[in-house]
């Protein structure tokens, strides 16, 4: 059954709670024999309890996960259900939860099963996507500010016990009409993070951070939730309106990096400056802690601004300037669009030189490729058969999908499929392994010189070679080749990593760490593996392949080694800070 009727998933609940399964002490709650359905998520549906006596006057809510055979993990909703658990023991302005249940059912249904707080919704949400505030306070500015108030400290608990909500929304916030505060609830897909920050890509359009939705880097953090929590309160000050959308649905201007982020409707100059600085594009331009945004939530509070209500003068709407009559509010507008500029500037110039330093790499690596190439592979047999230098073909339209970005892990698939038949039908050669460690590498510019160099051997090979290529591929001169390439490719995969994946030069994420640790044993490995294949050989053990002989696993280490010593004195000299800019 993939479709559950509400007759069965009642039938279902009802059956649960005869054998004794649901939670001892409470009841499901009916109205006119129906239970009542407080609200259904994309898997989840939550059905309104009450308490036995003595509590019989109090209701709950019990969350059911699994209806439609979707659930998380066992471990991930015991992880999320704890820390929440401890995150509402420190905070009065999150939700609690007061009991959960795993419980297997048949035909193999699995029902993960959460008690907790009888909450209300501030917001109500159709079919059809229209939305409404159900709190008539959310709808000025003093009430909008002692609701950030109190989710604000709640995102402070969360932030101080490194835990990340992930999916801070209106959605996910609730009123206790019993204890007439806002609470955060939702907590499915925070994340505890020890080193404070987070690599899955999750979020809710609109709300997502530019960082996540753009996949301009491969971890975030607290940051993304400030500026979840600033588009919360944009849209209640902007009639949920999304930055230049004129409904509850996100525009995709919101998350262009010159995108102006205008003011909200009903918010005075000093709270829009503050939802503006929260919901900046780059997130060393936001507030640095949840704490510094309570700080000025503090200090707008305490002067009385938010009873100050900005109404829209159709006579001067034309006049940016009006929200910013202050001249320290100016000043700070002028300063941040300067920045702009700057960071904009700065960022075409950035791209105008990764792009020649990428074309120059790029024949870099597959000049030293042709070489390596042509001085190891000697057998042309095959250089004619289409399943040979199709590889290389499909191996060169994969490096220019994933400089694009577009299609190519499908596209990866398919090529490395095609490698694998090249090799089982034409046997494995020098060519094949090159174009293996190019496609796999994930960088376009050492996929596309593997190709290219691969094209090129087929090329001279078919011209029946030339001198020139010869003399440069001698035994005394091939083994020096690898250390040059090893090095060149170690240096451009950090700025590969840098420039184009976004990273922080000083937390380089695993991609990177795998790289360095394996570039730097590689002199001692091949130092090792060279020794041992010539005492093999020295004593008739084993026959050393011609290919590994002509690389000279043991000048080739050494090579390396002297390479990298020298990369070592040369970085001495450099200032970090040269490094970073």
């Amino acid at each position: 059954m993939t479709e559950w009727s509400e007759a069965e998933r009642e039938e279902l609940l009802t059956g649960l709670e005869a054998d004794g399964n649901l939670f001892p002490g409470f009841e499901l709650n009916r109205e006119n024999g129906k239970l009542i359905l407080l609200g259904r998520g994309g898997f989840s549906a939550v059905y309104e309890m009450r308490g036995a006596a003595p509590d019989a006057g109090r209701t709950y809510a019990l969350k059911v996960i699994g209806m439609e055979r979707h659930t998380v993990s066992e471990e991930r909703f015991r992880e999320t259900c704890r820390l929440q658990r401890k995150l509402s023991e420190q905070s009065p302005y999150i939700m609690r939860l007061l009991d959960t249940k795993e419980l297997p059912y048949e035909d193999g249904l699995f029902l993960q099963l959460i008690l907790m707080e009888r909450l209300e919704h501030i917001l109500r949400k159709d079919k059809f996507r229209n939305v409404a505030l159900l709190r008539e306070d959310l709808k000025e500015e003093s009430g909008v500010l002692q609701f950030a108030l109190q989710i604000g400290q709640a995102i402070r608990t969360a932030h101080e016990n490194q835990v990340l909500h992930r999916d801070i929304k209106l959605e996910n916030i609730f009123w206790n009409a019993e204890d007439h505060v806002y609470q955060l609830g939702d907590f499915g897909i925070a994340r505890f993070v020890e080193n404070g920050q987070a690599e899955t890509v999750v979020y809710t359009d609109g709300y997502g951070a530019p960082e996540i939705e753009r996949r301009l880097v491969d971890s975030y953090s607290a940051a993304a939730d400030i500026y979840s929590f600033g588009i919360t309160l944009y849209l209640l000050l902007n009639g949920l309106k999304f930055p230049a959308s004129d409904r509850y649905r996100a525009n995709p201007a919101q998350y262009d990096p010159e995108f102006a982020f205008p003011a909200p409707e009903k918010a005075s100059p000093q709270m829009a400056g503050i939802i503006r600085k929260m919901c900046s594009f780059y997130p060393e331009d936001r507030y640095r802690s949840m704490g510094e945004v309570l700080a000025e939530l503090r200090r707008l509070a305490e002067e009385g601004k938010h009873t100050e209500q900005i109404v829209p003068d159709t006579e001067t709407e034309d006049k940016v300037t009006v929200t910013y009559r202050e001249r320290t509010l100016y000043d700070r507008a002028v300063r941040a669009a300067g920045g702009r500029m700057e960071r904009l500037r700065r960022e075409r110039a950035r791209a105008r030189l990764y792009r020649w330093m990428e074309a120059e790499n790029t024949m870099l690596f597959a000049l030293l490729f042709l070489l390596l190439l042509y001085g190891l592979q000697k057998d042309t047999g095959f250089v004619a058969d289409w399943r040979f230098w199709s590889f290389p073909v499909v191996v060169l339209i994969e490096a220019v999908l994933l400089k694009i970005k577009d299609f190519h892990v499908v596209f990866g698939v398919a090529a490395l499929m095609t490698g694998v038949y090249s090799m089982m039908t034409t046997g494995i050669t020098v060519i094949h392994i090159a174009l293996l460690m190019g496609l796999l590498s994930g960088i376009p510019a050492i996929a596309a010189a593997g190709a290219i160099a691969a094209i090129g051997w087929i090329f001279l090979r078919l011209a029946g070679g030339i001198p020139l290529m010869d003399l440069l591929t001698k035994d005394w001169l091939l083994w020096i080749y690898p250390a040059i390439f090893l090095s060149r490719m170690h240096a451009w995969a950090w700025t590969w990593l840098v420039l184009e994946r976004g990273e922080n030069i000083d937390h380089i994420g695993w991609r990177g760490n795998v790289w360095e640790g394996v570039y730097y044993l590689l002199p001692f490995v091949s130092v090792a593996a060279g020794v041992v294949l010539w005492g093999m050989q020295k004593a008739g053990v084993l026959a050393v392949p011609e290919v590994i002989s002509r690389l000279h696993p043991i000048l080739s280490g050494v090579a390396l080694f002297v390479v990298q010593v020298i990369e070592g004195l040369r970085d001495q000299d450099v200032p970090l800070d040269a490094g970073r800019d």
